[in-house]
């Protein structure tokens, strides 16, 4: 492993594959500037060791070999701990070095840089930290300016020699204002770089899924966290079928090709109106459409009922228009499709094995509108009794009497969609 390499496994100690690049950032800054604190505190070490101010050398020594902890801590993942721990490191050296400086050396101007400092390293999430740190400098200042009244300075200096020693310590303080504003303009943009880039990511995969799950069930995960829907639920659903009549004769009689044309385009605009009406496509199966209004986006029964309707108007409208265009590309069968609705309790959810989920809906009113779909003639629309109940102010409807149902004791009362009471007004 080269030496860049082990450069950036340090910079890099304590960002695991789940953090994000904002909090990335802010833990390479930690590991940036723990590893500076580390270096210069050793040069110091030497600096002062050879000028015979022992005192000083074993002071830096510690704070140095104290910073190491700060690697382990971010490891652990314990990243404010970490901040709020190096901040303690840097206050109590200070005071520990101001109360054997001459006076006019009391930290007045690194206590300004330290918490310039404290502002790079904490994230605006971290405002108790700060406080904190703040208030820790502080004290540490407070007590420093005590001390002074009761401590003889070691190192007392001429009036000259403060002079000097001020406008140095300005200047090097000046110099670490540059170096840390430039470390967090580079590390803020490369955060906004990194947190566009991985919001681009999560974009096209979340529209990769949409070609296969419901998009509401997509966009309500993205805003739900990963945890969303992993628990079934019971909703009243209004539960849409639809499929082609013949579909199967009519493949035989057509080329493979033309088959895959036609079927993708009436699976494309039937999908574009469930999409109008915030229908959930559950499934497309062949020729067969399962759609369902009520989860997860909710309003109330009657709108779910009206919507799902008035969707299925539109897509029987939608099935003239394309008898005409299949019919100019040759196809002479005339595709027609049958539509069943009901509306009803049915369990919501994701079933399946612990690798594989399909969000679905189960129970009796999903079969029921299954049912009402194969009863259904073709170029028509038939709904159940409970739906009936829901749409009949708005939408006209005759009475088909009862019919015998599969799984179903009694005979069941059908309706069969006439059109509008009134102009519609769409969604949107």
């Amino acid at each position: 492993m080269g030496l860049i390499e082990r450069l950036k496994k340090l910079r890099d100690i304590g960002v695991t594959e789940g953090t994000t690049p904002e909090r990335a950032v802010y833990v390479r800054i930690v590991n940036i500037c723990v590893a500076a604190l580390i270096l210069l505190n050793s040069i110091n070490l030497y600096i002062t060791f050879q000028a015979g101010l022992y005192i000083y050398a074993y002071a830096k020594a510690i704070v140095a070999i104290l910073l190491f902890l700060v690697f382990p801590l971010n490891h652990k993942l314990h990243y404010t701990f970490a901040k709020i721990y190096i901040f303690a490191l840097i206050f109590g050296f200070q005071l520990f070095c101001s109360a054997l400086d001459d006076p006019a050396i009391i930290g007045h101007y690194n206590f300004i840089i330290y918490l310039a400092f404290a502002f790079i390293i904490f994230s605006s999430e971290e405002t108790r930290s700060m406080i904190l740190v703040t208030g820790l400098g502080l004290a540490c200042f407070g007590v420093t300016l005590e001390l002074r009244k009761y401590i003889e300075p070691r190192f007392p200096m001429t009036a000259s020699q403060i002079i000097s020693t001020n406008n140095g310590v300005m200047m090097k303080n000046a110099f670490r204002i540059i170096i840390l504003g430039a470390l967090w303009w580079y590390l803020r943009n490369l955060s906004e770089r990194n947190i566009k880039n991985e919001q681009d990511r999560v974009k096209f995969f979340s529209d990769k899924l949409k070609s296969y799950l419901p998009h509401q069930f997509v966009d309500f995960l993205g805003k739900s966290g990963p945890d969303a829907g992993s628990a079934s639920r019971r909703r009243r659903l209004t539960i849409f079928f639809s499929d082609i009549k013949g579909f199967t004769e009519w493949t035989d009689k057509m080329e493979p090709e033309e088959v895959n044309e036609i079927l993708n385009d009436y699976l494309s605009e039937m999908s574009v109106i469930a999409k109008k009406w915030g229908g959930t496509i559950d499934k497309l199966i062949g020729d067969a459409l399962m759609i369902f209004f009520g989860d997860p986006e909710c309003t109330n029964d009657q709108d779910h009922a009206l919507r799902c309707v008035r969707m299925a108007i539109e897509m029987q409208d939608k099935m003239v228009v394309l008898r005409k265009e299949w019919e100019q590309k040759g196809c002479q069968e005339l595709l027609r499709i049958r539509i069943g609705i009901n509306t009803g309790y049915a369990t919501v959810g994701n079933f399946g094995s612990k690798d594989r989920l399909n969000y679905t809906a189960l129970g009796s009113a999903v079969n029921f509108a299954s049912r009402l779909e194969s009863a259904c003639a073709p170029d028509k629309i038939t709904i159940s009794n409970s739906t009936f109940s829901l749409v009949n102010d708005s939408i006209e409807c005759e009475s088909k009497g009862q019919i015998e149902v599969k799984g179903f004791s009694a005979p069941v009362k059908i309706y069969e969609v006439i059109g509008p009471r009134f102009s519609m007004v769409e969604k949107g």
